[in-house]
Order: C-alpha cells, then sequence, then structure tokens
C-alpha cells in the first residue's frame, strides 16, 4: 500500500469507518453509525481506525538491554587500565567495534516488527495497535496515558506514540504507530485522541 493510499484511509477515517478493522468488511454506503454485517462489530464516527506502521513491543526491552550494553561496555573501559591486554589500543577498538555492531544488529532486530497495513483504534473507550484485521481488545484510557505525536525522524508521515506507566526497569509504550498523513489530519487525530482521553479519565473522577 502506497503512502498515497495509507494518507488517504487515514483521511477518510476522520469522516467515515470505510473498513471493518475486526473482519475487513465493506462499510461503504450503510450508516455512519451501526454494526458491521459479517462479523457484528458496532461502528460509528467515535471510532477511529489508522493504518501505518506499528513498532514491535519489545522496543522498551531494547532499552534496557541498551542501557545494559552500555554499562558493560563503561566497566571494560574502566578496567582495561589495570589489565595490559585490554589496555592496548586495537584490542579496545575491537572491543568497541564489535560492541557497536551487536548493538547495532540487535536494534535491527527489535526495530524489524514494522510489518504493514497495520491498524490502529481509538475510541472514547480505549485504544489497540494489532497486526492486519481481525479481534482486539480495547485498553481503556487511564490517567497515566500521555499522547505523543512528533514527525517522523526519516522519511514522511508521523509518529504517534501512547505511553503507559513508568516503571523501574522500564518505559511502556502501548502504542508507537507511524503512519502517513498531511499536518491538518495529524492536527486532527492528535485532538480527537486527547478528547477521547480527557472524557474517560473526567468519568471515571
Amino acid at each position: 500500500m502506497s503512502s498515497a493510499e495509507l494518507r488517504k484511509i487515514n483521511a477518510d477515517a476522520l469522516v467515515h469507518c470505510a473498513i471493518c478493522p475486526q473482519c475487513g468488511y465493506c462499510l461503504d454506503g450503510l450508516p455512519d453509525r451501526g454494526f458491521c454485517p459479517e462479523c457484528g462489530l458496532p461502528y460509528s464516527p467515535d471510532l477511529l481506525v489508522l493504518y501505518g506502521s506499528g513498532y514491535d513491543k519489545r522496543t522498551g526491552w531494547g532499552k534496557v538491554l541498551t542501557y545494559a550494553y552500555l554499562g558493560v561496555m563503561l566497566f571494560i573501559i574502566f578496567i582495561s587500565a589495570g589489565f595490559p591486554v585490554l589496555n592496548r589500543p586495537w584490542v579496545l577498538t575491537a572491543v568497541l567495534l564489535a560492541f557497536t555492531f551487536t548493538l547495532a544488529a540487535y536494534r535491527r532486530i527489535i526495530r524489524r516488527g514494522m510489518p504493514a497495513e497495520t491498524q490502529l483504534r481509538l475510541s472514547p473507550q480505549g485504544f489497540v495497535q494489532r497486526d492486519g484485521i481481525g479481534e482486539a481488545k480495547l485498553m481503556p484510557w487511564a490517567k497515566h496515558h500521555k499522547v505523543e505525536l512528533v514527525p517522523r525522524w526519516l522519511g514522511s508521515g508521523y509518529v504517534l506514540k501512547v505511553r503507559g506507566r513508568a516503571t523501574r526497569f522500564i518505559l511502556d509504550h502501548p502504542v508507537q504507530f507511524a503512519f502517513e498523513a498531511d499536518a491538518e489530519t495529524a492536527r486532527t487525530i492528535r485532538e480527537r485522541i486527547n478528547a477521547y482521553r480527557r472524557a474517560a479519565v473526567e468519568a471515571k473522577a
């Protein structure tokens, strides 16, 4: 699916959910609010379904292991002065190069889980990111969720992040989703998501 097609789908999703995200049934021509005739999934203008690329959920652990690698390398450099074999420039250079290539390879493995046509469902009830169409359980909005929308560092489009609750070892990202959209569409998406989150938090208060 080309960038232009993804951009059009994401823009159309703000007006009408044209494809059922659960079974793929075409909803064009049906009322704006109802149930999918094929699988019974309820849909309405409040259901926003975006299509793009989803980062692998393991990226949080990738950060943890990255910090562990850095700690090990700093430790090796620190103690190298006490071990003549490690104090040789070529040995230390080889160790640093090995570390760099290992880390780059690992990050590539972690990041390769970005299949095309990942979907992101957003509604007042919650959100969920999944690969392809199919059943998915929404994660309810919570006060600790933080929404971030930034331009992609490489390429066009935007990256949408929903940050979860931080723990001692890992910062959870239930959503890390890259999608194609123009600036106005992206701004509208962010406003709708923030409205969904605020309404859910106020309802629980």
